[in-house]
């Protein structure tokens, strides 16, 4: 598999959902369901990718050690969490050297947006890869099945 590929692949992992609770989160968002747009842009990509999913929220889930689920080797850092908005640092190795990148959310409580910028360097050459998010509120969570 070639670095670029290698890359693509753990781009693809990010964009997972939102779901791990992060210790000391101030950040609020109105508890229920919830969907969430992920756009991922890459150079190495012909076009950027959209995904759309839904998940259900409590108040205290969005942490950014969910978008490293994945990826057991990445650290996230300099977390910084406020009500309405929460940033981070992180920093992923890979098979191509170090991926560094900062990310942030922002909630109106019954709206998201946020963003992850990660850079890495590919045969020599800076890669910048950007991932942004959109969520709302779409109503309570589902009744779970029994």
């Amino acid at each position: 598999m070639t670095h670029i590929a290698r890359l693509a692949v753990l781009v693809a992992v990010i964009g997972v959902g939102f779901g791990a609770r992060a210790k000391d989160n101030d950040f609020r968002v109105d508890p229920g369901q919830w969907e969430f747009e992920t756009t991922s842009t890459a150079p190495m990509a012909p076009a950027p990718t959209t995904k759309v999913s839904t998940d259900c929220v409590q108040d205290g889930d969005m942490s950014p050690e969910r978008l490293t689920a994945g990826m057991p080797d990445c650290v996230v850092s300099d977390i910084v969490s406020k009500p309405e908005k929460m940033s981070w640092s992180m920093v992923c190795p890979t098979p191509m050297g170090e991926m560094k990148g900062a990310g942030e959310f922002n909630s109106t409580g019954e709206t998201l947006t946020g963003s992850l910028i990660l850079n890495v360097e590919v045969e020599g050459k800076p890669v910048k890869i950007e991932n942004s998010w959109k969520g709302k509120r779409v109503g309570p969570c589902p009744a779970a099945a029994e």
